[in-house]
């Protein structure tokens, strides 16, 4: 009976596929392999969604001789996430990285690139590699950065490159020596994402940077080349005027703590614990609020308006923000210093003006936010050599 019961099974599969024949099929005579990859991607759109990464680490995976490329790259990425604030970084990410440290040709995703003399250097340099991107990602969680105000991971990888073709190691972080080299790369990559040079395909980018890293001797990172090469590729770290005057008046975004650390490099301590605070806060803007100073339907209306943008945010360590809840800034600096020379000294470090123009409510908020806002100009003027 088992044998009869054996052979009804095959015999349905035999009518299945040579009668019924459920399953249709396309012949593909083209011998591109991308081109390949991307009819499965496709067509498996309705199950496990995969992507181009997916199908990239899977030829990874089945290459690699000593290492387990699919747990490899998600337990570092794992890793990478945990640091600091926390990122968010995908598996895509560590991959790109490879592509890039292991200085294979392109650094696009591409069944090209994943040849087997490619994905034998990505695993004989892998330990080195994923130990420089893990340093890059802990400086940038040094400089205050985390998932949520990275607004371009690939900025990342040519720190990553200079550290790993340098040989930094974890001193690199903390020692005086490295002080001043961690300021130029701190300066050079925000000035990169305010500027947001990183949008869009930035596969060419990445090569243009990497190229420029690789004829680089020093141990400094080349700064200087760096940007002439991002300024032929069209993308230059210079601001115009009328730049300034948008960059003044953004609202509150992810890209806000890149652009107030350019402006305050001085605010930020070493471990980025820091947070944007609304100096008159949020809960000062409500109509009742708002009605009971004094203010004009039109002027509430203005109020509202300036209440998200940059000239009402500052810099604060997370304790310190988190104390002053919606605390008015002069109640604020009365209670949290004990002395006026302390009170100025702030005032002055986060362009609050003199404090005798901070006004006690939001009845005088917009002639204090415009004069806080020339401040501000002037030291974007000042930090971006204008």
């Amino acid at each position: 009976q088992l044998a009869n019961t054996r052979l009804d099974m095959l015999t349905t599969l035999w009518h299945a596929i040579y009668q019924d024949r459920p399953i249709s099929y396309d012949l593909e005579r083209q011998q591109d392999h991308d081109r390949v990859l991307h009819i499965f991607i496709r067509t498996n759109k309705e199950g496990t969604v995969l992507s181009n990464s997916d199908m990239l680490l899977s030829i990874a995976t089945a290459s690699w001789t000593n290492l387990d490329a699919r747990q490899e790259v998600h337990e570092r990425t794992d890793e990478l996430n945990e640091i600091g604030d926390r990122f968010d970084f995908p598996n895509d990410f560590i991959l790109k990285a490879g592509l890039v440290l292991a200085d294979v040709d392109s650094v696009r995703f591409s069944v090209a690139n994943f040849t087997a003399a490619n994905v034998g250097k990505l695993e004989s340099s892998w330990d080195s590699i994923v130990y420089a991107v893990r340093l890059a990602v802990e400086l940038a969680s040094q400089f205050g950065l985390s998932g949520r105000r990275l607004t371009s991971q690939n900025a990342l990888l040519p720190i990553a490159y200079h550290l790993h073709k340098t040989k930094k190691g974890q001193d690199f972080l903390t020692s005086v020596r490295f002080r001043d080299e961690r300021y130029r790369i701190k300066e050079w990559l925000l000035r990169t994402l305010v500027k947001r040079v990183w949008g869009g395909s930035s596969d060419t980018l990445l090569a243009r940077m990497r190229s420029v890293l690789q004829k680089h001797d020093g141990e400094q990172l080349p700064v200087g080349q760096l940007t002439a090469s991002l300024s032929a590729y069209g993308r230059p770290l210079t601001f115009s005027e009328e730049e300034l005057e948008d960059i003044v008046d953004t609202e509150y975004q992810r890209g806000s703590f890149a652009l107030l650390a350019l402006m305050y490099p001085n605010i930020v301590p070493t471990g980025g614990a820091m947070q944007i605070d609304h100096i008159f806060p949020k809960s000062q803007f409500t109509l009742g609020a708002m009605e009971r100073t004094g203010l004009t339907p039109g002027e509430r209306n203005e109020a509202r308006q300036r209440m998200n943008r940059l000239a009402n945010l500052q810099l604060l360590p997370a304790s310190e923000n988190e104390s002053k809840q919606g605390m008015l800034p002069r109640q604020w600096l009365n209670d949290h210093f004990t002395s006026d020379d302390q009170r100025r000294n702030h005032a002055s470090q986060h362009d609050f003006g003199d404090l005798g123009s901070l006004p006690e409510d939001v009845s005088g908020f917009i002639n204090w936010y415009e004069s806080r806002r020339e401040l501000m100009l002037r030291r974007l003027r000042k930090v971006l050599g204008i």
